[in-house]
């Protein structure tokens, strides 16, 4: 995600945090899941009975930019 950032950055003419914020903003929850959120979320929807890949929303919540 840092080279994301820094490449967003430049193409915007604003500094790797501004571009790391302005991502995570869109985001529901206004930041960046950690890996360990991501873990108990996949262990949780495992033991879920008759939960198919078309359940599992990937975008996270993320507002497209308008």
């Amino acid at each position: 995600m840092d080279r994301n950032f820094r490449l967003e950055a430049e193409l915007t003419g604003s500094t790797p945090e501004e571009a790391g914020h302005a991502f995570a903003s869109r985001a529901a929850l206004g930041r960046l899941v950690e890996e360990d959120e991501v873990a108990k979320a996949l262990v949780a929807m495992l033991a879920m009975p008759g939960l198919c890949g078309a359940d599992i929303d990937l975008s996270a919540g993320m507002i497209a930019p308008s």
